[in-house]
């Protein structure tokens, strides 16, 4: 599964060329995506401007973009339409609709695609398969998916991504997919290299939802056996704009005031491994153009096993998580509210919203993640934001400053010991 543009269509009808000459003119800041879906991979240039929640790229329909041509808008209403009668036949709750119709403008700008990149870019998988991505959601053939004939049917293709097909997982089968940030619940689904991809698409897969007026405000099933979604305040109803909005809201001026008191060692007893700084480890650092947006501390000795207890450095609140990669984030309870990012954890023991006094254990150092690798040893990966930064949008690097400085001002640098030529992530 891959995100598949609209070239051969807008190309015939003569908008990609100067819709992409138009935002190479106005934004032309390219960065490296590598993606990979249902198996398959590939690496794009693309233009972001700034914090963007879309892809600049030509023939998609977020606001400052030309709108879809009639013909695709309509294809991209009825495919919209389609999602939400199957997830009502499937009686799940209607946020699947929003994730579904999110994932589909990820993949495919909501088009119904008999062809994948394999067609258009001669996209392989890992294992120099041959991709066979097809329809709205891009769906592999050759991953079980179902048929080429199958996969194209956007009912089908909505009931596989609920349900899951061939012994791929569903979307009813990630534990509180209904609560998660939706790119990391369609992450889990279509396993894609970004897990934050999809963020860029919320306003768009929006757009097309308030267009059509389709409803996704309705209850229901939120597993396979049966339970239902509970009534809260929280199910966003409609719009998802407070998320969107989020993830290019950027922190306020800062005058640079540390505020008083010291913060404690985050990783006691760790070398410093990499520092706030370009870089290229390997390719892991490509998705970020090449910067390392944190520091690396390392347990001296610790190889691939479990490294020591990770601490809060001053008293904080737990406000987000990214698992995948072992990542607790947290603010500062006094002011200035640093936010704070502890990534490659081999294990987590805090919770959503737990209160953490200096000192208190957040998990254990390890190499989780993007970190995993022959080449890549057990450290903590510590980023570090202005005051005010919008924890939601940790990835987008907004608000990174590097924290080697702070944390030597508050008291909290490791001992000083020769760098480690390791490396890590």
């Amino acid at each position: 599964m891959q995100v598949v543009k609209l070239k051969a269509r807008l190309i015939t009808a003569g908008i990609v060329l100067v819709a992409m000459a138009l935002v190479a003119l106005l934004f032309g800041t390219g960065i490296l995506v590598s993606i990979i879906g249902g198996n398959e991979s590939s690496s794009r240039s693309i233009s972001l401007a700034g914090c963007h929640d879309s892809a600049s790229t030509g023939g998609n329909t977020s606001d400052g973009h030309p709108d879809a041509p009639e013909d695709i808008a309509k294809e991209q209403d009825e495919i919209v339409r389609t999602i939400e009668k199957e997830v009502k036949s499937e009686g799940v709750d209607g946020r699947a609709v929003r994730i579904v119709a999110i994932t589909g403008y990820g993949e495919s700008t909501l088009m119904n695609l008999d062809y994948g990149d394999q067609d258009t870019a001669g996209t392989t998988n890992p294992d120099g398969s041959a991709a066979t991505s097809y329809g709205f959601l891009q769906q592999q053939v050759s991953m079980g998916w179902g048929t080429k004939e199958q996969v194209t049917d956007p009912a089908y293709a909505t009931r596989a991504f609920l349900n899951g097909a061939g012994g791929n997982k569903g979307l009813l089968d990630v534990p509180g997919w209904e609560d998660m940030e939706p790119t990391e619940a369609i992450h889990a689904v279509q396993k894609n290299a970004d897990p934050m991809h999809y963020a860029r698409y919320y306003s768009d897969a929006d757009k097309v939802i308030e267009r059509t007026g389709v409803d996704i405000t309705f209850s229901g099933k939120t597993t396979k056996d049966g339970a239902d979604a509970a009534a809260d305040s929280s199910k966003d109803g409609g719009g998802g704009s407070k998320i969107s909005e989020g993830l290019c809201k950027k922190a306020s001026s800062w005058d640079g005031d540390l505020g008083d008191g010291e913060w404690t060692t985050p990783c006691p007893g760790c070398e410093k491994a990499s520092g706030y700084e370009s870089r290229g480890i390997n390719g892991v650092d490509k998705a970020n153009g090449n910067f390392h947006y944190g520091v690396d501390l390392a347990t001296p000795g610790a190889g691939y096993e479990d490294g020591v207890e990770i601490i809060a450095p001053t008293d904080m609140k737990v406000v987000n998580f990214y698992r995948p990669d072992g990542c607790v984030f947290a603010v500062a309870d006094s002011e200035p509210k640093f936010g704070f990012g502890f990534c490659h954890m081999n294990r987590i023991d805090v919770e959503q919203d737990q209160q953490l006094k200096r000192g208190d254990i957040l998990g254990i150092e390890g190499n989780k993640g993007d970190s995993v690798g022959s080449l890549f040893i057990t450290h903590l990966h510590f980023e570090l934001y202005k005051p005010g930064a919008d924890m939601n949008a940790w990835s987008q690097h907004k608000d990174n400053i590097d924290p080697e400085p702070i944390l030597k001002e508050k008291g909290a640098w490791p001992q000083e010991t020769p760098t480690l030529d390791k490396g890590s992530s």
